[in-house]
């Protein structure tokens, strides 16, 4: 083998031991910053932890109502199943805005978590429109045709007269189709 093919060979050689001292680097490092992401993770995942279970910062400490004008909001916090005292999160804001929804002058509510330690309810409140006259009684009634309450007195709403029987329950939809308007608001 001559000089140059010697030379040739040994620099070679040094290329791959270069080249492999790189690639041992590179996957050093690789580990390093892998193991230092896996501590990092764990180390907030026990604070949190920590923080949600082992103190007192998310307990809820009350709920603000916006939008109630009709129920009490003693009524509302005690249909809405919310206990206060729990941890916030493990109010189910689905079951809660499914609990309000059941009542009849509610058209809709937002359930929203005020972190840390407070839920907001934005209720929208159904609002008495028609009144139907049947059998001596008004049936009170929304926009939507919501069967809200009856009543004995006329109030200032516009006035429809059923000529057919009327079958309905509150929170219901009132069938219009048999009904004539006939005042609109009526000085009786």
């Amino acid at each position: 083998m001559t000089h140059r093919e010697k030379k040739q060979t040994m620099d070679e050689n040094n290329n791959k031991k270069t080249q492999k001292k790189k690639k041992r680097r590179r996957n050093k490092k690789l580990m390093v910053s892998t193991a230092a992401f896996i501590t990092a993770a764990v180390v907030v995942v026990f604070c949190i932890y920590y923080v949600y279970y082992k103190t007192p910062y998310f307990n809820l400490i009350g709920v603000d109502i916006d939008g109630n004008l009709t129920y009490s909001d003693e009524y509302i916090m005690e249909k809405s199943g919310i206990e206060v005292g729990k941890k916030i999160f493990e109010v189910d804001r689905s079951k809660v805005k499914e609990n309000i929804e059941n009542e009849v002058y509610v058209e809709s509510v937002r359930v929203v978590y005020e972190l840390p330690n407070k839920i907001f309810l934005d209720i929208k409140e159904r609002v008495d429109t028609y009144q139907v006259f049947f059998n001596n009684e008004y049936i009170i009634i929304d926009k939507n045709g919501i069967v809200l309450r009856t009543c004995n007195e006329k109030l200032d709403l516009l006035t429809i007269e059923s000529y057919t029987d009327v079958v309905y329950n509150i929170g219901d939809i009132y069938n219009l189709q048999a009904l004539k308007i006939m005042k609109k608001y009526s000085m009786q």
